[in-house]
């Protein structure tokens, strides 16, 4: 009689096994063939992106200054994000895209006067940013003021 019992008992379990398995292919090729999902391939990290602008003036009488050529760093100059010049109305863009790199805390924007005295003469400064946390896009608007040099 036990020997009965355990052959059913394993005849059912093997049953099972085999119906599950059968409705869970069905149901997975029934899914894949709907048209209601559609998953969009993406591959490595995710990326974000933070655009500067803002204008370079004189510190002297906030008069725009063109021509400047600004870059934007990480804090210890380790990493170079973008560079770019002012233009003729003093205004500039950088654009920080990351997909490798750490989401930065501080960005390091260096600006140094490199037309010589054709627009006047300035010191070169620094400015530190703080951008927000990671979000897709940011945008940060900040003037950068510059002291003329003396002569």
């Amino acid at each position: 009689m036990s020997v009965f019992i355990f052959r059913t008992r394993k005849s059912l379990l093997r049953f099972h096994a085999q119906a599950v398995a059968s409705l869970l292919g069905i149901a997975g090729v029934l899914s894949t063939a709907c048209d209601t999902f559609s998953a969009v391939p993406a591959y490595g990290p995710p990326g974000v992106s933070l655009t500067l602008t803002g204008s370079v003036l004189s510190a002297a009488d906030s008069s725009t200054i063109p021509d400047i050529y600004l870059k934007a760093l990480s804090p210890d100059s380790s990493i170079s994000y973008f560079e770019n010049f002012s233009v003729s109305d003093g205004s500039y863009y950088l654009y920080l895209e990351t997909w490798d790199e750490v989401w930065p805390d501080t960005i390091r924007i260096v600006s140094q006067d490199v037309d010589g005295s054709e627009n006047g003469s300035f010191l070169s400064a620094d400015t530190l940013v703080f951008p927000p946390q990671v979000n897709e896009e940011a945008q940060i608007e900040t003037d950068i003021f510059m002291e003329p040099e003396e002569e």
